[in-house]
């Protein structure tokens, strides 16, 4: 990743996480945080935020799934990995027609990184 692109990431890392820690209940506060994460190759701090969003069942979980499915592959679990690829497409993405290219994105980004070695 460029340096630049890292550096506007650890900018944001504390904003993330003091709208986390605003309002807690927030999932999409939660998934931009997990986002971060995941881009700043944090992939444990990911899964950890992002897996706690899945009790919440919130409109956008189409994108903690993606998130949790490339963290887990850098993390070494390829069956989790999977699981959370399929899981997401499988179930719901019927449920946001308006976030339909920009799910896509995430799912061909997930695509791409899972198929590789």
């Amino acid at each position: 990743m460029p340096a630049t692109k890292t550096a506007e990431l650890e900018k944001a890392l504390p904003i993330a996480r003091a709208a986390v820690d605003l309002q807690p209940w927030n999932a999409d506060h939660r998934n931009t945080l997990g986002l971060v994460y995941y881009r700043l190759a944090r992939h444990k701090d990911a899964v950890a935020i992002l897996e706690k969003n899945l009790s919440m069942d919130h409109v956008f979980a189409g994108y903690d799934f993606y998130i949790l499915a490339m963290s887990y592959h850098h993390l070494g679990d390829a069956a989790k990995a999977k699981e959370f690829f399929d899981r997401w497409h499988d179930q719901h993405e019927a449920r946001l027609p308006g976030q339909r290219a920009s799910l896509r994105a995430f799912r061909a980004e997930a695509n791409k990184l899972l198929s590789s070695k």
